[in-house]
């Protein structure tokens, strides 16, 4: 792999997820927006920002996408990837969690919104930093929304990686190659199989009550579905508080924990959600 330099965005907690809900869109509380995600070799590498679509029409008509804004002075390869769990100030989640690539999410697809053509390029990394190369396709159209589809299919079973094809990390060279000034440009809509953004779905379906919130004593939860399983992380992001409560409602006690933010990820019916909450 290339050596990294990284812009540090706050840290959470990676939680393991099911193969379809590596599916981003970027909405509030979804998805690829409560990931946290690393920039690299560009330049100052500005963060990746979460904005209004610019043209919500054709194939994309989500309110929100994501925004690479791309340095001339950059180098060729930079980019923007999910984190991955650790302690490096590059590290620590939330993220996709470890995964395993199969033929049912090996073809992978990504919206893009580019000013100019140039190659955007996918590559997936397993949690001990083992990749392939790249895989690069370019956008054939300018300010409007195409679809670009990648097949990791390959790479399944590959002689040269470690067995097993697990994944915890994507990342997105959303324009891959040399440039004279620099654009921002958007992405959206990254979809593992032939699914059409089924977390999305999944959290259409999903509303996760909690209260009190700010809470001293015990956060109570409440959904419609499952819920399975409900975690708990500080602002460094440590595991300060899990539950496994199998019903509709549940009761976690954080009496003793800090005053301060915390994240919580809440799985029902298999299905993750996340939210912030005050204890105090």
């Amino acid at each position: 792999m290339m050596k990294k330099f990284y812009f540090s965005l706050l840290s959470l907690a990676a939680v393991t997820v099911s193969n379809a809900q590596n599916d981003m869109s970027f909405e509030p509380n979804g998805y690829g927006a409560n990931y946290a995600w690393n920039v690299f070799e560009n330049d100052d590498n500005p963060p990746l920002a979460f904005v209004a679509n610019p043209s919500a029409s054709g194939i994309n008509l989500s309110p929100t996408v994501a925004q690479f804004d791309v340095r001339a002075t950059g180098n060729p390869w930079a980019g923007c990837e999910t984190q991955q769990p650790g302690t490096n100030p590059w590290e620590g989640g939330p993220g996709m969690g470890n995964w395993t690539l199969n033929a049912d999410n090996a073809i992978i697809k990504i919206m893009v919104y580019k000013k100019v053509i140039s190659d955007v390029g996918i590559k997936l990394v397993m949690p001990n930093d083992d990749a392939r190369p790249e895989k690069k396709i370019p956008n054939t159209v300018t300010n409007q929304w195409e679809e670009l589809t990648f097949d990791f299919t390959d790479i399944i079973d590959h002689p040269l990686m470690p067995p097993g094809n697990v994944y915890n990390q994507i990342v997105i060279f959303p324009d891959f190659g040399p440039r004279e000034n620099g654009l921002p440009l958007y992405f959206d809509n990254i979809v593992f199989g032939t699914s059409e953004i089924a977390g999305v779905k999944d959290r259409v379906a999903i509303k996760v009550n909690l209260f009190p919130n700010p809470v001293k004593d015990f956060l109570t939860f409440n959904c419609s579905g499952t819920i399975e399983t409900i975690n708990v992380y500080n602002m460094i992001g440590q595991e300060v508080a899990t539950s496994k409560p199998q019903s509709g409602t549940a009761r976690v006690n954080v009496s003793g924990l800090q005053n301060g933010v915390y994240m919580v990820n809440v799985v029902v019916n298999g299905a993750a959600t996340s939210h912030k909450f005050i204890k105090e």
